[in-house]
């Protein structure tokens, strides 16, 4: 077999790269030539930073080879427009082009929206730099439209549309800034919900700052540490959204623990920590105040349907969307009681595998969320009637947030529903509490803005846009 690597001598004394190649041929003698060429890819990225032009090109070259390969669509599609921002970097713009344009159409024809998304991103940026502004805005218009305003690309797209509208220069260094982010990859930014995508294919992150949820880890020290603890009462300083408690609870199943906790409204000291809930508008509000303590306002649904919202959430994290296993449980299963299917956002079942319990609450919640959408979208039900809809009307919390983004979803898909949808989240954000941690602000302007770019864009297939610029 050919070594494909770079001379070793020179490298060793780079403790990451002197890693990568140990990894590489590790995973080579293993057999693992799929794990060997996405080190390989990494191994090309790291020298592109270093400035190891050469190196860098030789093995961009032969991971895409390798990548040719059957089942390795998503690691040909990631090193073409990897590959695409390096030549940018070496200002060979028509180059750049011609392999972003491929990766681009690879992404469309497998039907990889994110990855689709990303190599219009990186064309507009490219075509900018290279002196093609109308070009350039025709791919931004399009990469917007589909990125999440959460996505690492997504500002950089923003500013470089801002220039090109205001006639001047991006505020790029040089063109090789172009090919700045190839390892973004490898760290992804934080984001306000989960899984990259557009709302079209997104599932929720968890807040990582709440108090609540913050001390859920040292509530896990402590009663492995101490199993003779039997009752733990939280008393907040600041309000929280109420499915924290779901998070806490999921928590203690997970440790076995047989400890009782509450969430009073206010502590002993008399702080009003804890507010009782306003209820809102809801004709069918998740959640209830009884003497102090929240409490979910609607029955626990059957095992089955909470065993499909798993099914869905654990699907979505694992092809980068929950919509589409929603949409399509909507359209398989039997079970169309949309009551019951919301009612898991207040009952979620057992955690699964090792996901933290805050991330599995608000992934089973979109998965609820998405799935009776996908219900009332099937069956006429106008934004006015859904049920999905009245969540949002009761108690701000994190099920709100999931309400809110499957609603911008079915506005995305059908565009006459986008003003109902914007009024329904300026509402909610009408009712965000003053004081307190609460992620419905962040989601709900997250989502105005997804409206807006519908609104303007549109959701169209990506083959159109990409017939047009070919």
């Amino acid at each position: 077999m050919t070594n494909t690597q770079p001379n070793k001598t020179d490298d060793s004394k780079d403790e990451k790269l002197a890693d990568l190649i140990a990894e590489i041929e590790q995973f080579q003698a293993d057999g693992n030539i799929e794990l060997a060429v996405e080190a390989s890819l990494q191994l090309a990225n790291e020298h592109a930073l270093r400035g190891n032009r050469h190196r860098a090109y030789a093995t961009y070259r032969q991971v895409l080879r390798k990548a040719k390969r059957p089942g390795r669509t998503i690691l040909r599609i990631n090193a073409l427009i990897d590959f695409g921002k390096f030549m940018a970097g070496l200002e060979k713009f028509d180059d750049a082009v011609h392999v972003l344009k491929f990766a681009a159409g690879v992404a469309k024809k497998s039907k990889d929206k994110e990855r689709f998304a990303q190599a219009l991103a990186a064309l507009g940026i490219v075509s900018l730099h290279s002196g093609d502004a109308k070009s350039a805005k025709r791919y931004l218009k399009k990469a917007q439209s589909m990125l999440e305003p959460w996505d690492a690309e997504a500002d950089i797209v923003a500013e470089h549309l801002q220039a090109i509208d205001e006639g001047k220069p991006c505020n790029c260094s040089s063109a090789s800034d172009a090919s700045s982010d190839v390892v973004d990859r490898q760290e992804p930014a934080k984001k306000p919900f989960d899984s990259g995508k557009a709302l079209i294919d997104e599932t929720l992150n968890p807040s990582s700052d709440g108090a609540t949820v913050a001390s859920l880890e040292q509530v896990r020290l402590a009663i492995r540490d101490d199993r003779s603890i039997r009752e733990l009462v939280f008393h907040l300083d600041t309000p929280e959204p109420p499915s924290v408690q779901l998070a806490i609870q999921l928590m203690l199943d997970q440790e076995n623990s047989k400890l009782k906790f509450s969430l009073p409204t206010s502590s002993e000291t008399g702080a009003s920590a804890r507010q009782p809930i306003d209820n809102g508008s809801a004709s069918r509000p998740l959640w209830k105040d009884v003497r102090g303590t929240q409490t979910p306002a609607v029955s626990e649904p059957a095992k089955a349907i909470k065993n499909v919202c798993a099914v869905i959430a654990i699907q979505g994290l694992e092809s980068g969307g929950s919509q589409a296993p929603a949409q399509a449980s909507a359209k398989t299963n039997s079970i169309k009681d949309v009551d019951s299917i919301l009612a898991v956002m207040v009952h979620p079942p057992a955690i699964a595998a090792d996901d933290s319990p805050s991330q599995w609450v608000r992934r089973v919640q979109l998965a609820a969320a998405q799935w009776a959408v996908a219900i009332e979208e099937s069956a006429g039900v106008s934004i006015a009637d859904s049920k999905v809809a009245d969540v949002t009307r009761g108690p701000i919390d994190w099920s709100t947030d999931a309400a809110m983004v499957a609603l911008a979803q079915w506005a995305s898909d059908e565009q006459e529903r986008i003003g109902e949808v914007r009024e329904i989240v300026q509402a909610v954000l009408a009712r965000v509490p003053q004081l307190g941690i609460w992620s419905s602000q962040t989601v709900g302007r997250s989502v105005l803005q997804h409206l807006s770019l519908a609104a303007t864009v549109g959701n169209r297939d990506s083959a159109d846009e990409l017939q047009q610029v070919k």
